[in-house]
């Protein structure tokens, strides 16, 4: 379903608190994702990473995105399918971080 959490952030009996949906202090969540774009791309700035916590059709945000990827490239393993493709969001992450391919 497009609004799951993703497999590694899926509560289950060996989850850890590190594991679960945790997003930053002070945003607007629900069901501990965030659902504002303003939120997100503020979140995202700080961590790359939060964009796991964002909910999914903000994944499909180039400017969300792209913040995330240019803070942390791996942050592009969250992104939509469509924006993973894109040239530019691909080339943003690999020059935060080489290994993110």
């Amino acid at each position: 379903h497009p609004l799951s959490p993703a497999p590694s952030l899926r509560k289950s009996k060996e989850a850890t608190p590190e594991a679960s949906p945790v997003p930053p202090p002070g945003f607007s969540t629900e069901g501990g994702w965030i659902w504002s774009r303003a939120d997100a791309v503020a979140a995202v700035r700080d961590d790359g990473l939060v964009l796991s916590d964002v909910a999914s059709p903000l994944r499909s945000d180039r400017v969300i995105v792209l913040e995330a990827v240019r803070e942390n490239g791996l942050a592009l393993e969250y992104a939509s399918i469509q924006l993973r493709g894109e040239k530019d969001v691909v080339l943003a992450a690999v020059r935060q971080n080489g290994l993110t391919l």
